[in-house]
């Protein structure tokens, strides 16, 4: 494991804890157990919402902590928690499940990330009405784009998150995002105007 110190924040103190975790189970995976008890119910949610069918939740749960364990050595600590590295393992598991099942990924969404969004789009057709077509709208983006939406606006994960997640810059992932919500706000604008 390769700790990466952030040079303007340095070690974030509440991380302090997983790091000897990983570090200990870099060569003892039985030091892994704290990680997974930790993190087991947010990334099987994250699964979840991705992929409704229980008995393959659980598996694909299982293969995030099987990789993650595989690669602990791997692992670079950059200012972030250890779940943003489990959740960048779960969508790329996830990702290959859906290509090998030949699915569609599908789409849970809770209201308040729906109303939370729909304000964020600062537009009449943003209103509880058209809520339904916000819903198609995001199923039409990108599954990177669409996966981003969810973890932002309905997992309430934070910019620095995502941006750990998608191993890039926080001002990259604030711009990243406004596309997508620019993008999400035409293809609305067109589906209400029809």
């Amino acid at each position: 494991m390769k700790i990466t110190e952030n040079t303007q924040t340095g070690t974030n103190p509440a991380h302090l804890e997983e790091l000897v975790w990983i570090a200990d189970s870099v060569n003892n995976l039985n030091a892994f157990h704290p990680l997974y008890d930790k993190y087991y119910e947010a990334v099987y949610l994250f699964v979840y919402r991705r992929c409704y069918e229980k008995e393959d939740c659980l598996d694909l749960t299982s293969l995030v902590f099987e990789k993650a364990m595989m690669h602990i050595g791997k692992y670079k600590y950059q200012g972030y928690n250890f779940g943003s590295w489990l959740y960048a393992i779960a969508r790329n598991v996830i990702a290959d499940y859906f290509k090998k099942a030949n699915r569609d990924a599908k789409l849970w969404v809770r209201d308040d990330g729906l109303m939370e969004m729909a304000d964020n789009m600062e537009s009449d057709i943003a209103k509880e009405e058209n809520i339904g077509e916000i819903i198609k709208a995001i199923k039409k983006l990108p599954d990177s784009d669409r996966d981003l939406i969810v973890m932002k606006y309905f997992e309430k994960m934070s910019y620095e998150e995502l941006a750990a997640i998608e191993k890039t810059n926080v001002n990259h992932m604030r711009v990243k995002l406004h596309r997508i919500i620019q993008h999400l706000k035409k293809i609305v604008e067109r589906s209400v105007n029809q």
